[in-house]
């Protein structure tokens, strides 16, 4: 069996995003677009106030965080086949099997990593300030 050599494989993984930038562009630029749009209507609809208070979520705020999850894998599929499997004439707003797949799976994975901490969170709250302390 090869070994996989890291540093070989990182050099080669710069290399191919500096020799592709322009398909990684490609692929992200509608979806950036769409960002753009979502993100100027939430600023431009919002009140001032609102926007200095991050415990306020705005529905287009909330919109942007899906479609932004939803850009996130499409352009994530789109560029691992362009770079894997060579598939060089990808819908650049692709959204298949393998995109929401990609999203099930990120969305798994960052559960898997923030559920501890909101256990731990939850447990601190419970306990009075010096025994949250000695917990931690």
């Amino acid at each position: 069996m090869r070994k996989l050599q890291p540093v070989k494989a990182i050099l080669h993984a710069v290399t191919s995003v500096r020799s592709y930038a322009a398909v990684g562009i490609r692929f992200s630029l509608p979806w950036a677009a769409i960002m753009l749009v979502l993100n100027g209507a939430n600023m431009l609809t919002s009140d001032p106030a609102a926007l200095r208070d991050p415990a306020q979520v705005s529905p287009l705020e909330f919109a942007a965080s899906v479609v932004g999850a939803v850009a996130f894998s499409s352009v994530a599929v789109n560029w691992h086949r362009f770079i894997l499997r060579d598939e060089a004439g990808g819908h650049p707003m692709r959204l298949d099997g393998p995109v929401w797949r990609y999203l099930g799976n990120s969305l798994l994975a960052s559960t898997m990593v923030l559920l501890p901490f909101a256990v731990l969170a939850a447990i601190v709250l419970v306990f009075v300030p010096a025994a949250a302390i000695l917990l931690l």
